[in-house]
């Protein structure tokens, strides 16, 4: 049920906003321990990331910030 929610909200962001993903063979080549920094142009960067990686993504948020 997961993977079928996330494909359909990737399709979904697609058509909406023309998503662009880039440098996937780079983080295939890193390993499980891979660091990725979204550059945050939008405040859909956190669900573009959580749909877009293979993985299931760990989020880092300072908290000071997100007050």
């Amino acid at each position: 049920m997961k993977k079928l929610l996330c494909a359909a909200g990737r399709l979904i962001l697609r058509l909406l906003f023309r998503v662009e993903v880039r440098g996937m063979e780079n983080y295939r080549a890193a390993g499980p321990r891979a660091v990725i920094m979204p550059n945050h142009v939008s405040l859909l960067d956190p669900a573009l990331a959580a749909l877009f990686i293979p993985d299931e993504p760990v989020f880092a948020i300072n908290s000071l910030v997100a007050r």
